[in-house]
């Protein structure tokens, strides 16, 4: 679930804090985590997550809606492109090429934090920081994956 914090943070920026969690998840033979699908509530709606390293998906991400749905296109984590489909038709395509392997707009901002004398970002604030954390520990909990020292 190391890869985990990624989509945690999708479901969370966009559906707000989560309510309910349900995880499933399979491990290799040396007990490392291969893969895992996380079914959250939230109070906004509700997330299906997965990640893996066995598991080669499309690498988009999927957030539907009541009056259509946005596909940020592969790889999302790193986006460039993204689709908004209506229910009446519409399309609307956002295309925003990135620069260099794309961390170095968390490189910068952290640098603007530092030189600001910030201890708290506005993007990742510390209660989505506490609410990612606290959706990994749980998902983490219902497969079993414990960290040495716990």
């Amino acid at each position: 679930m190391q890869i985990l914090p990624y989509e945690a943070f999708l479901a969370l920026d966009w559906l707000g804090p989560m309510t309910d969690i349900q995880t499933m998840g399979r491990f290799s033979g040396k007990e490392v985590d291969m893969f895992a699908i996380i079914q959250a509530q939230h109070q906004g709606g509700y997330a299906q997550l997965y990640c893996g390293f066995d598991m080669h998906g499309k690498g988009d991400a999927l957030i539907a809606g009541t009056l259509g749905h946005i596909t940020i296109h592969k790889n999302w984590w790193n986006p460039a492109k993204a689709t908004i489909s209506y229910l009446d038709g519409r399309t609307v395509e956002i295309d925003e090429p990135y620069t260099a392997g794309g961390l170095n707009y968390e490189t910068a901002h952290f640098c603007e934090l530092i030189r600001n004398g910030q201890t708290e970002s506005p993007i990742i604030t510390h209660e989505l920081s506490r609410g990612m954390m606290a959706m990994l520990d749980k998902a983490r909990a219902q497969v079993g994956l414990r960290f040495e020292g716990e």
